[in-house]
């Protein structure tokens, strides 16, 4: 069984997503609270270190967020999220799933 890494016991990672194009008039504020995420959420999952985005700019949305337990697989993530192996890993494509939890 694979497992996942984690660095310092914070590493999250997205279980589903998707992709949202910024709007004149949008904030990180309005588009989390749209989609009952929060504004960390969103940064995280585009690498974004600010909260300035521009109209036209594709944001991904995470659905779901997790953190990784101590064990965890990709296998039983994806089988605790109802998702596929594959599906998670296209969702999380820096994750290295060779190391060891």
């Amino acid at each position: 069984t694979e497992s996942l890494s984690f660095s310092n016991d914070l590493w999250t990672g997205v279980i589903g997503m998707f992709i949202y194009t910024v709007k004149t008039g949008d904030s990180l504020y309005r588009i989390s609270a749209k989609y009952s995420v929060s504004m960390d959420q969103i940064r995280l999952a585009n690498g974004l270190d600010q909260t300035n985005i521009v109209p036209g700019q594709a944001l991904v949305i995470p659905s779901y967020i997790y953190k990784v337990q101590m064990g965890d697989s990709f296998y039983s993530i994806a089988n605790m999220a109802s998702v596929s192996v594959e599906s998670l890993r296209k969702s999380n494509p820096a994750i290295d799933s060779n190391k060891k939890v």
